[in-house]
């Protein structure tokens, strides 16, 4: 496997994934607080936990481990600027680790093992090792691409305590369920405490999540009993322990209070339809020129690969569930969004989706790339006349003119003008304290990782809370701020 995969283009579009999230990590030491962090931050001055945690729950959200996170995250307990990227990294490294860790165990415990096997199986160190490495810097570079919101999951602490912290959680409980399979009954029933512990978590951090994971456990039940003939009993305690954290979350007081602020939902017919033209929508704005590129070229490696899946997960009975999987993670995006406001959730909903529509979908080619013959017949003409030297080309380019590395690139370059800026504005700040202060704005506004400023209207949320931290009478911008 290993010497048929080591080609000229396997090690270019390698080589290039990696240096496509470069940028992404660099940026992360540029984050600072927006309006919402230092929201948490002023109010829990005055508080201990648990009034910080029912206050929040009864007037703005049941989600309740996310407001923990809020409470007891280093800056708003110490009011150090300096730990808020210290905080993004460690965001950052968690969804790094756990994603890691979940494609390699589903590499090797699902993809290269055969189930009647995973009990006593040894496979090659070196194989599965190298199918998840190539595997899991084209899924990230991919994700990093053309993930609809890079802000608000990866450098945003009050957004990424609530998805991608929440996302990474799923995928670890995730690899501890396959892991499970190779366990002796002591070792399992300690790793489904683990994922009732994680369920917890998840739950209780945002609505859409905590939705997509209760179905994801459902679903997990379900197959092994259609497919695999087996009942697994230890899923139905992660399970009700699901259904009470939805409970507690969904009447939770504040709910109401927060539901008074969105209007056009709660439409049962909206609820139906809506959806459906959301997934077909969504799909399409997924779509990038790396992600067909990287389709064709990865059609001659699922090929080959295909002889190794497990004869169970070939069954038209197993295919058709992964998917109506792929359909319900995606149609589960919308619910929530079209129920409360009747259309697209925020876009740090939609990048955990697209994550997870990634890993599926190439999932489900590998499970009929043998069916789906007209997709060779494309790759034969699409290699003459768009020849792999111009592909490696566009893929390359790619990574640094298109979407988010676009921005992300550009941000990197005009790090300089963006700290120039902050280090003027922090200065009067500290020079007009108990004063009405007007600032400029940014000489640059970073897209990438700069979730939002204060405006020109010193009595909005952003210019309060700001105001407040920085003990100011009040505070505007000169004129609105445009991002460049």
């Amino acid at each position: 496997m290993i010497s048929k995969i080591e080609t000229s283009s396997f090690r270019f579009i390698l080589s290039s994934s990696l240096i496509a999230i470069i940028p992404f990590l660099c940026l992360s030491a540029f984050t600072i607080p927006s309006a919402d962090d230092i929201f948490y931050h002023n109010y829990g001055l005055n508080k201990s936990l648990l009034e910080f945690l029912i206050h929040h729950y009864n007037t703005w959200t049941g989600r309740y481990f996310s407001n923990l996170m809020m409470a007891i995250n280093p800056y708003s307990l110490t009011s150090q600027l300096s730990y808020y990227p210290l905080m993004t990294y460690s965001v950052q490294f968690l969804f790094f680790l756990t994603s890691f860790l979940f494609l390699k165990v589903f590499t090797t415990s699902i993809i290269l093992t055969p189930i009647d096997q995973i009990e006593t199986a040894k496979v090659e160190k070196n194989e599965p090792r190298a199918v998840a490495n190539l595997m899991y810097l084209l899924w990230i570079a991919l994700f990093f691409h053309k993930m609809p919101r890079p802000t608000d999951s990866l450098y945003w602490f009050a957004g990424s305590s609530s998805h991608l912290i929440a996302m990474s959680f799923c995928l670890l409980a995730s690899s501890l369920y396959l892991y499970s399979f190779k366990q002796n009954h002591l070792f399992q029933i300690l790793y489904y405490f683990l994922i009732s512990l994680l369920t917890i978590c998840i739950c209780g951090s945002n609505e859409t999540l905590m939705l997509q994971w209760i179905f994801l456990i459902f679903f997990a039940f379900v197959y092994e009993r259609m497919v695999l003939n087996r009942l697994n009993l230890k899923l139905i305690f992660p399970f009700l322990i699901s259904l009470v954290c939805f409970a507690i979350v969904f009447l939770a007081p504040g709910n109401k209070v927060r539901a008074q602020n969105l209007q056009g939902g709660h439409d049962l017919l909206l609820l139906v339809f809506k959806p459906l033209g959301l997934i077909v929508e969504t799909s399409f704005r997924y779509l990038s020129v790396n992600l067909i590129i990287l389709l064709f070229w990865s059609l001659p490696f699922l090929s080959r690969a295909f002889d190794l899946i497990p004869a169970f997960l070939k069954e038209k009975k197993s295919i058709y569930l992964f998917f109506f999987l792929w359909f319900s993670f995606f149609f589960l995006s919308f619910v929530p969004s079209v129920w409360t406001m009747g259309g697209l959730p925020p876009r740090r909903v939609l990048n955990n989706t697209y994550l997870i529509i990634l890993f599926l979908s190439f999932f489900i080619l590998l499970l009929k790339i043998n069916a789906w013959t007209f997709l060779f017949r494309f790759k034969y003409s699409w290699d003459k006349y768009f020849p792999m030297r111009w592909q490696k080309i566009t893929f390359l380019v790619s990574f640094f003119l298109l979407f988010n590395h676009y921005e992300a690139w550009k941000d990197l370059i005009h790090i300089p003008r963006f700290l120039s800026s902050l280090k003027e504005r922090n200065e009067l700040v500290l020079k007009n304290k108990g004063q009405d202060l007007v600032l400029e704005p940014f000489t640059y506004f970073p897209t990438t990782f700069f979730y939002e400023d204060i405006t020109t209207d010193p009595t909005n949320y952003r210019n309060v809370v700001f105001a407040e931290f920085y003990k100011l009478k009040s505070v505007k911008l000169s004129k609105q701020e445009n991002s460049n």
